[in-house]
């Protein structure tokens, strides 16, 4: 070991001792001075001198030069020897170090085990001497922060002005969400928003899948390959995991996230945020008009026939989006009442309806919905409300819900 290792002692002694303070007493012929000429493991303190010299406050830096040290001179078993150089200094010496770089794992009344600390050390020290000799794992890092750069992911700040308070798909405040899912999308006028990464990641997906160009479900601006490329980047930086194809509903607004979509698939223009103003009142009200509306057409009896209460948005979700996707050419007009039921009850819908299912000899006009509505009101019995709700006796409509409704309120 003595022959690996170049020294240049000063005529000091070169042991560290006392919280890994240098002896610095006079020497004559040896390294050490006389209270240290015996001391174990000599090599080590004569590691430390070639890289500490003099100092008596080391950091986190020299503990970097240490490791590049022994690499540097080819010492074998660079691991063990790096770690058993950890192991002789101080404890609270090395916890004072990290603790000024704020690594975690160092914090008070952590349980993690000395080894595993000191393994944590030699991997962040590794890594970082691969970095800097490695061209291969610079280049690489320069393409990722070139990425970063490219793309504009910005980062969620709390004090910044957002256009929306609650993320869209989950209904949850955004300052209540984990900063490493809030995905910032910015447009042209400055404007931004905020998603959950996650959520946003599906919607985008099932817009894809469904043929339509993504959009931002806000204000129907169309989003560019950049931003797309910016979410999948702000995604794996994050190692978030993305949901499965075959996803759940856990909040209304997945559900007539879904729904919207395939409305639009199918030609007309909404937006997931109408529905949320709607009541469950309203939801049953749209159901009752789209069975009016469709009397005459005996496939309209395979669609909302069984709404529960408890699960009512869910299920009415569930069959809009069944309708949607089976009805060909020829049933295309249980959509199209659909959307005239939805313009009964909402303003958004009556808004935004296409000029051609507003009139025309084969429509029912959306101006005069209301009068129809109320002379079906005046001339309904029970035989015809049986038939809308595709029951055949009374003896089927115990516990019905829509039935309940129907009565109460047609």
């Amino acid at each position: 070991m003595n022959n690996i290792i170049s020294l240049d002692t000063e005529n000091k002694c070169i042991c560290r001792y006392d919280n890994f303070k240098i002896c610095n007493r006079n020497i004559k012929d040896d390294e050490y001075c006389r209270y240290h000429k015996n001391i174990k493991n000599k090599y080590m303190h004569k590691i430390y001198y070639d890289v500490f010299r003099n100092k008596n406050e080391i950091n986190m830096g020299d503990l970097y030069e240490l490791y590049k040290h022994i690499n540097d001179i080819n010492y074998p078993f660079i691991k063990d020897i790096y770690i058993e150089l950890l192991q002789n200094i101080p404890y609270k010496v090395i916890r004072n170090i990290v603790d000024k770089s704020n690594y975690r794992i160092f914090a008070k009344n952590n349980y993690t085990s000395k080894m595993e600390k000191y393994l944590l050390l030699y991997n962040i020290n590794k890594n970082t001497y691969d970095f800097e000799h490695n061209n291969k794992y610079i280049d690489s890092l320069i393409k990722i922060q070139r990425k970063i750069k490219d793309n504009k992911i910005l980062k969620y700040e709390p004090n910044n002005i957002y256009m929306n308070d609650e993320e869209l798909f989950t209904g949850e405040n955004i300052c209540e969400l984990p900063k490493e899912r809030l995905f910032v999308l910015k447009n042209e006028r400055g404007e931004k928003y905020v998603f959950d990464a996650i959520e946003l990641e599906f919607f985008i997906r099932t817009t894809i899948n469904n043929k339509q160009i993504p959009y931002n479900p806000y204000n129907r601006e169309l989003l560019g390959d950049n931003i797309i490329k910016s979410l999948k980047n702000f995604i794996n930086y994050n190692n978030l995991k993305i949901k499965d194809n075959e996803y759940k509903w856990e909040t209304d607004m997945h559900a007539f996230t879904d729904l919207a979509i395939e409305i639009e698939r199918r030609g007309f223009y909404n937006n997931p945020e109408w529905f949320k103003s709607l009541t469950n009142v309203d939801f049953l009200k749209i159901i009752k008009y789209f069975k009016l509306f469709s009397n005459n057409i005996p496939e309209n009896s395979l669609y909302f026939n069984n709404i529960t209460e408890d699960t009512l948005i869910f299920d009415f979700c569930k069959d809009a989006i069944k309708m949607f996707r089976e009805c060909n050419e020829e049933l295309y007009i249980l959509c199209c009442n659909f959307i005239k039921s939805l313009a009964m009850c909402s303003n958004n819908f009556y808004e935004n309806m296409p000029n051609w299912l507003i009139g025309g000899p084969n429509n029912i006009n959306i101006a005069t919905m209301a009068n129809n509505i109320s002379n079906i009101r005046i001339n309904t019995n029970i035989d015809t409300l049986l038939g809308i709700i595709n029951r055949n006796t009374l003896n089927d409509l115990e516990n019905n819900f829509l039935f309940y409704y129907y009565v109460e309120h047609i």
